[in-house]
């Protein structure tokens, strides 16, 4: 607890120092993190977001989980699908090692706000620059093709599936979320976030288990599963990278932070997930620095709704830490 408090108090230094690590417009926002797709016709959430993984199984894009987020707000309804699209995740593992399992899946939302029905796509190629440029001075070629290709095949799906493009009405560009994407180029070797962390600093090693893979990514779930908070939604190893990642459905963690971004199309930030490394006969189970991933995926929310949630990220990674030491 006195951690907590002491890790809160530190983030609000930074937030008065620095002009608020998600007040203004950050790193994130500036790549179109979150892409919007207007939906015509009155089709409910519900029914759009079935007819949307029928379409991505018939690509070949794995559904790994199409799941409602909590908002706390009854004018919002959200449903994120998560995707297995396997060349793009072989191409950010290879590049990325653990890294890139932050990135490695696919996800969407469709969102009602109100009256207004859109889908939002979280922009792979702006994830593959935070995740994987990480990495810096390696070959970026493979990842900034896989990563457009990915996007590609997202706007093909929402085109199919749901008949919505980008901006409505076929202009291809307008209705971005926040920002024209950028190109990989521009952005690598590494983000950088409001606190000067980079990507390496901003991974934490919550432990290790012995065993193999396959075999933690089921003692983890059973114990997130045995949380009272936790549910895990899916499971997704990739044996060639030895990296596997498991989502998890946290409904405190996602209303509290629509209580801070206070807007629906913010709703792909979410599964949490956990990425598990195999190293030798172990595995290390890997999660991001709470305050860094929401400064990624919330850099636009105001300074005063962050500092009046400042406790958040330090419960947040005291309880993935908890859920990690109660693994046997």
């Amino acid at each position: 607890m006195v951690e907590t408090l002491k890790r809160g108090l530190q983030a609000v230094v930074l937030v008065l120092c620095v002009g608020g690590v998600m007040g203004g417009a950050g790193a994130a926002e500036r790549w179109g993190l979150y892409l919007h797709a207007p939906l015509p016709g009155n089709d409910t959430v519900a029914k759009v977001s079935a007819n949307l993984a029928q379409t991505a199984n018939a690509m070949g894009l794995g559904v790994l989980v199409t799941t409602p987020i909590t908002t706390g707000n009854p004018k919002w309804e959200a449903q994120v699908l998560v995707l297995d699209d396997p060349a793009y995740r072989q191409a950010v593992l290879k590049q990325g090692g653990g890294n890139g399992g932050f990135a490695a899946t696919l996800r969407l939302a469709v969102c009602r706000d109100g009256a207004n029905r859109f889908i939002s796509i979280l922009n792979p190629m702006a994830l593959a620059s935070v995740f994987v440029g990480a990495g810096g001075g390696r070959q970026i070629s493979p990842i900034i093709n896989a990563s457009q290709e990915a996007l590609d095949r997202l706007l093909a799906l929402v085109k199919q599936g749901a008949g919505a493009v980008l901006g409505g009405e076929g202009e291809e560009g307008a209705g971005l979320g926040h920002a024209e994407p950028v190109r990989l180029e521009n952005v690598w070797p590494q983000y950088r976030s409001f606190f000067g962390t980079t990507m390496p600093e901003a991974l934490v090693e919550r432990g290790s288990i012995p065993g193999n893979l396959n075999q933690a990514v089921e003692q983890i779930s059973r114990t997130i599963g045995q949380h009272d908070k936790g549910i895990p939604l899916y499971q997704l190893v990739d044996e060639q990278a030895g990296v596997a990642v498991i989502g998890i459905s946290w409904a405190w963690i996602e209303k509290t932070a629509f209580e801070i971004i206070k807007k629906i199309d913010h709703a792909p930030a979410f599964p949490l997930e956990f990425v598990l490394v195999r190293e030798g006969n172990r595995v290390k189970v890997e999660t991001l620095a709470e305050m860094w991933r929401m400064d990624v995926y919330f850099s636009d929310a105001s300074k005063w709704a962050f500092m009046t949630h400042i406790a958040i990220p330090g419960e947040l990674d005291d309880q993935k830490a908890a859920l990690v030491a109660a693994t046997p």
